[in-house]
C-alpha cells in the first residue's frame, strides 16, 4: 500500500518542484529496482567506456601522428573531467533533478564521442572525447548513486551494492567487444558504435522518477546535500594535516591509476601477445575488480581490520606489482597482475569514503569528498600523459609501469602513519 502511495504521489510530481511541506518515505522496491538496474547500466557503460582507452591508443598514435603522451591524454582527460566535475554535478542535482540530469549526461556524452570521430587533429579529438564525454559521464555516474539512495532505506546497501557492480561489469564486457569492432570497423567506427550504446543511458535516466521531498533528505551523506558550489569546495578543510596526508595519497594513487588501463594492451603487443589476448587483460581487471569489492566489503565490516592499513597496504602492493610489469612477458604473468592491480582498484574505491569518515567525521563527508574528487580529477589529469612523455624516451613502455608503480606505492606509504594521526 506504502508502495501504491509512492507511486501515485511520484506521478503527481513528475515535472513539478519538489513539496517540501511532505515527506515521502522510500519504498524499498516497486519502481527502484527498475531504477537499480538503470543505474547498474549506466555505471557499466560509464566505467566500461573509461577504461577501454587504451585498446584505442596504438590506433590513434598512427592516425593523429602524436606523441605517446599527447595521445595517452584523451583516455585521462575523460576520467579526470568525471572526477572534477563530479561533485559540481551534485549542486546541478539540487536544481535540475536526477532525471533531467541523466537525460542530458546521456546526450552530452554519447554527442562528444561520435563527434570526436570527426576530428581533424589530436587537439580537438582530446575536447570532444576527453572533455565533452567526460562532462556528460559527470553527470550521468553520480546521478545513478544518488538515485538509488532515494528509492532504498532498508535495502539501500543492497541496491546500491547491485548498481556499483556495473562497474566491474563494464571493465569485463567493453574490452574484449571493442578489441573484436576494432578489427571490424576500425576506430571510428567502434567509437560510433559506443556512442550509440552510450545514448541508452538516456532511456535508463528517462526511468529516473521524483518521490517528492525525500529526494532531497534520503541520501544523509551524500553529494545531494549541497546548496551551492562553495560548499562543495570548502577549502577551510586543507588547514588540517590530516586531511592533506589523504588527499596527497589520492592524488598520487590516481596518478598512476590510469597507467595499466592505458598501457596494458600496448604492451601486451610489446611482448608479442595477440589483439585479444591484450584486451583480455582489462577484462581481467574488471573480473577481480567485481569479486574484490565484495570480499572487501565483508572484510571491513571486521572490527578487527583496520581500513585505512588495509587501503595503504593494498595501494603498495599495487605499486610494487606494477613496477615489475616490463618483467612478465607471458599472458599468464600479465594475467596474474592484472587480477592484482583489480583488486587493488576496488580497495580504493570501497574503502574511500569510510576512510574519510574515520579521518574528517561524516558531517563533513560532503566537503571532503568533494575536495578530494577535485585533487582525484587532477591526478587523473597528468598521470597518462606524463607516462606517456618518459615512455618517449625508450623504445618500450617500462617507465611507465616503472613511474606508476613508484607514485602508488608512495600513496600507499603516505596513507600508513594516517591510522594514528587521525
Amino acid at each position: 500500500m506504502a508502495q501504491r502511495t509512492s507511486e501515485q504521489h511520484v506521478g503527481d510530481i513528475h515535472d513539478k518542484p519538489p513539496n517540501l511541506s511532505t515527506s515521502v518515505q522510500p519504498p524499498d522496491g516497486g519502481w527502484g529496482w527498475v531504477m537499480t538496474f538503470s543505474s547498474f547500466f549506466i555505471c557499466m557503460v560509464a566505467d566500461g567506456v573509461n577504461g577501454i582507452s587504451g585498446i584505442f591508443y596504438l590506433e590513434l598514435l598512427s592516425a593523429f601522428g602524436g606523441s605517446k603522451g599527447k595521445t595517452q591524454t584523451i583516455g585521462s582527460v575523460m576520467y579526470g573531467t568525471l572526477h572534477i566535475l563530479a561533485p559540481v554535478s551534485g549542486v546541478l542535482m539540487e536544481k535540475y533533478r536526477p532525471r533531467k540530469m541523466a537525460i542530458c549526461g546521456g546526450l552530452i556524452s554519447s554527442t562528444g564521442l561520435f563527434l570526436s570521430t570527426f576530428s581533424p587533429n589530436l587537439d580537438v579529438m582530446i575536447l570532444l572525447y576527453g572533455f565533452v564525454g567526460g562532462f556528460g559521464m559527470a553527470l550521468l555516474y553520480p546521478t545513478s548513486l544518488v538515485i538509488v539512495g532515494i528509492y532504498f532505506e532498508k535495502r539501500r546497501a543492497l541496491a546500491t551494492g547491485i548498481a556499483v557492480s556495473g562497474s566491474g561489469i563494464g571493465a569485463l564486457v567493453f574490452a574484449p567487444i571493442s578489441e573484436i569492432l576494432l578489427e571490424t570497423y576500425g576506430w571510428r567506427g567502434t567509437i560510433w558504435l559506443l556512442s550509440a550504446v552510450v545514448l541508452n543511458t538516456v532511456v535508463c535516466g528517462s526511468l529516473y522518477r521524483p518521490i517528492g521531498r525525500q529526494e532531497s533528505t534520503a541520501v544523509k551523506s551524500g553529494i545531494m546535500k549541497n546548496k551551492c558550489l562553495l560548499d562543495v569546495f570548502d577549502f577551510s578543510l586543507l588547514t588540517h594535516p590530516v586531511f592533506l596526508l589523504q588527499i596527497f595519497s589520492c592524488f598520487l594513487y590516481l596518478t598512476g591509476y590510469n597507467i595499466p588501463f592505458s598501457y596494458l594492451p600496448a604492451q601486451g603487443k610489446f611482448v608479442e601477445l595477440s589483439s585479444k589476448e591484450s584486451a583480455l587483460l582489462i577484462s581481467i581487471i574488471g573480473i577481480s575488480g567485481t569479486i574484490s569489492r565484495i570480499l572487501i566489503g565483508y572484510i571491513s565490516d571486521k572490527r578487527c581490520v583496520n581500513t585505512l592499513v588495509l587501503n595503504s597496504t593494498m595501494l603498495m602492493i599495487g605499486g610494487l606489482a606494477t613496477c615489475f610489469v616490463p618483467y612478465y612477458t607471458t599472458f599468464i604473468a600479465l594475467s596474474l597482475y592484472s587480477a592484482v592491480y583489480g583488486a587493488v582498484a576496488a580497495s580504493f574505491a570501497s574503502l574511500m569514503t569510510i576512510n574519510l569518515v574515520k579521518l574528517m567525521g561524516l558531517q563533513n563527508l560532503s566537503s571532503t569528498l568533494g575536495i578530494q574528487f577535485l585533487f582525484m580529477g587532477v591526478g587523473s589529469f597528468i598521470g597518462s600523459p606524463i607516462a606517456g612523455v618518459l615512455s618517449e624516451t625508450s623504445s618500450s613502455y617500462n617507465n611507465a609501469f616503472y613511474f606508476g608503480g613508484v607514485v602508488m606505492g608512495i600513496a600507499g606509504l603516505i596513507g600508513l602513519p594516517l591510522s594514528y594521526l587521525g
